[in-house]
């Protein structure tokens, strides 16, 4: 008998990215891998990595390093290396690192398998192509979050066009996932345990838009409250630019829906929001905080705002210190401006 290869899989980054880790945990089960919790413990260690700035880059070369000398120490036959640190920089990475075995684009998720069966050469596999993939309700899965939570991704890709950010290029444009198959998952959440779902994409809000519908996110909202058994819905990743009044009377009135929103504003001043190619369409952030604010129940508000900006000025700057005090957000994230290559962001005076 033929004893199983010990796999440990490393997912770096972002929620939207431990989904994408435990549909690989998926198909590797449907083929009898053993799974295991330490890359010392394993014949192949795969890490799914983050490379949406450069701190994320700098983490998923590190752990990759690390690997390698796992590897190196003869605890590792294999070292796989997947996700958006690959679809970033592609064919370089074959010089780079050569011991590294696989390398696998954002696209290729459902090929893991078949590049770990292949037999072992001398010359890495390396696999990108356009990131198309789309998982859906019948696509394997391995939940890896407490049992009574879960992330539910409703889309893939942004067709967004901010101009500081690389998610488009290393996850493709928007793809939204069919209702009855979001609806179809929540139900099989439910039937095994799940309680809480967080609702998750690179924009929630935009969700459906490609599907031509114009309130996708809501009509869906209404949909996943009559599913038996799940207690909380919560919204992650919306953008500033679609808060309807429909989305925010559900997340007001309906109590299966959890009176919070993931809202990353990025920054205040109508100047540099142009120059992050996030203007406001007829609402400025004041006056969308207002609005969520004045309403009938009260919303915890969690946002991310960026710092050091090509162009931002004191004044810029301090309206934006202004702008956070007079807000009081629940929950608050700032990191400093990345100009990565590739963005228009990075081209801009003062980077």
């Amino acid at each position: 008998m033929v004893s199983k290869q010990r796999i440990c899989l490393i997912s770096l980054g972002c929620a939207k990215n431990l989904v994408y880790s435990e549909n690989v945990l998926g198909f590797l089960g449907q083929e009898q891998f053993l799974i295991v919790g330490k890359p010392e413990d394993a014949d192949i260690a795969i890490v799914n990595t983050c490379a949406f700035i450069q701190e994320a880059v700098k983490e998923s070369i590190d752990t990759i390093l690390e690997l390698i000398e796992i590897k190196r120490s003869g605890k590792l036959k294999k070292v796989v290396v997947m996700g958006c640190f690959v679809q970033r920089y592609g064919y370089k990475l074959l010089r780079e690192m050569p011991e590294v075995d696989v390398w696998l684009g954002t696209g290729n998720i459902d090929r893991i398998v078949s590049v770990l069966r292949k037999e072992k050469t001398q010359e890495p596999h390396i696999l990108i192509g356009r990131p198309e993939y789309l998982a859906d309700h019948e696509s394997p899965r391995v939940q890896t979050t407490p049992f009574y939570m879960a992330y539910l991704k409703i889309a893939e890709g942004c067709s967004n066009k901010c101009t500081y950010c690389t998610i488009p290029r290393l996850r493709g444009h928007l793809r939204s996932r069919a209702p009855d198959s979001i609806i179809a998952e929540a139900q099989q959440m439910a039937y095994g345990g799940v309680r809480e779902i967080n609702l998750v994409a690179q924009d929630t809000t935009m969700y459906g838009r490609d599907l031509g519908r114009e309130q996708g996110l809501e009509d869906l909202l209404e949909r996943l409250t009559r599913v038996p058994n799940i207690d909380w819905i919560r919204v992650l990743y919306a953008h500033p630019q679609r808060i309807s009044e429909r989305l925010l009377e559900l997340v007001t009135d309906d109590n299966s829906i959890c009176p919070y929103l993931d809202l990353p504003l990025q920054h205040v001043s109508g100047k540099i929001l142009e120059a992050m190619g996030r203007e406001p369409a007829g609402e400025s952030p004041w006056e969308l905080i207002e609005r969520i604010r004045s309403g009938a129940g009260a919303i915890s508000l969690r946002t991310t705002l960026m710092v050091g900006f090509p162009g931002e000025t004191e004044e810029d700057f301090h309206e934006l210190c202004e702008f956070v005090r007079t807000a009081r957000f629940d929950h608050l994230g700032a990191f400093v401006f990345s100009p990565e290559p590739g963005t228009r962001a990075a081209k801009m005076k003062n980077c």
